[in-house]
């Protein structure tokens, strides 16, 4: 019998959950529509021939507004096929595979930026800390954490509408990294889901941050 964590997972692995979020919104994942202030908030952190990937990056559309603002190197997973063979034919320039948060195919320290691009959310609740350590292990110190996500007042879950059997969790995200004190809060904006403005309701609150990983480890060092 199937665990609920196996089916949060598997929907997505497969690919199937993520081919359908990549249908439903094909008409907006497009690099030449206007770049949102998260685009621009990150895109000010990231310099000429740097390493960006981003992971969730459905047809690459944000990473390659990233990429033109900055002429960095940009790398991108998401589990959909559909989503990564749509990317590769429009943005060539983008290095674009498919895969999972959870598993990153990258050395250590490869990356000076790694960026969530909102699929947090969406990530099976026991692979959660494996996710955060990837991300960790793949970013050099020195570089750039960013992620945009819900950012509700409390932690909370509920039901997927688009799927049956998966369940969004809605936290803010950056505190999982904030807590080792080798990143530090630089930048946070907050926004709706549905546009640029502030939501008067928490549960559809967004917010994007960005985080400095600390070239040492961030502890000082007594007698």
């Amino acid at each position: 019998m199937k665990t609920e964590m196996d089916i949060q997972h598997s929907a997505w692995k497969n690919g199937d959950a993520a081919d359908d979020y990549f249908k439903r919104n094909q008409k907006t994942l497009d690099a030449d529509l206007g770049s949102s202030n998260s685009t621009k908030i990150f895109a000010s952190h990231i310099r000429k021939n740097h390493k960006v990937i981003e992971i969730g990056c459905s047809n690459g559309r944000f990473l390659e507004q990233i990429r033109r603002i900055t002429n960095c190197d940009a790398y991108g997973i998401d589990p959909s096929p559909v989503a990564i063979h749509d990317g590769k034919a429009k943005y060539p320039d983008l290095r674009l595979n498919r895969g999972t948060a959870d598993s990153l195919q990258y050395d250590d320290n490869y990356f000076d930026a790694v960026i969530f691009g909102f699929c947090l959310y969406l990530v099976d609740r026991g692979l959660l800390m494996r996710v955060v350590a990837e991300a960790d292990r793949v970013l050099r110190g020195g570089g750039w954490l960013m992620v945009t996500d819900f950012d509700p007042e409390i932690p909370h879950r509920r039901a997927f509408k688009h799927h049956e059997g998966i369940w969004t969790y809605k936290m803010q995200y950056a505190d999982l990294w904030l807590a080792n004190p080798a990143y530090v809060l630089v930048e946070k904006i907050s926004f709706s889901h549905e546009s640029e403005g502030f939501h008067p309701d928490p549960n559809e609150r967004v917010a994007s941050w960005v985080l400095y990983k600390q070239a040492n480890s961030g502890y000082l060092e007594f007698p």
